[in-house]
């Protein structure tokens, strides 16, 4: 939600994702839905990114994750 009440209304979440990371290896599926493991795409103009960061920068922290940044073209 506070990604859409920051104007980034276009955006896609995978659900049952899984890898390992520093926190070690994390199944896709936890105990519950707050701890199924997902993976959030969004795509934003350049000058908007580190705004997008700052956004989901807390949820990175708390639950784990990696957050990066690539030029993409949309066909």
């Amino acid at each position: 939600d506070a990604v859409i009440s920051g104007g980034f209304n276009n955006y896609s979440i995978l659900h049952s994702v899984e890898g390992k990371g520093d926190r070690g290896f994390r199944q896709a599926e936890g105990f519950h839905v707050e701890e199924s493991n997902i993976m959030f795409l969004c795509i934003c103009a350049p000058d908007r990114l580190s705004e997008l960061a700052d956004i989901v920068r807390p949820y990175l922290h708390r639950y784990g994750g990696l957050c990066w940044s690539e030029d993409v073209t949309v066909l």
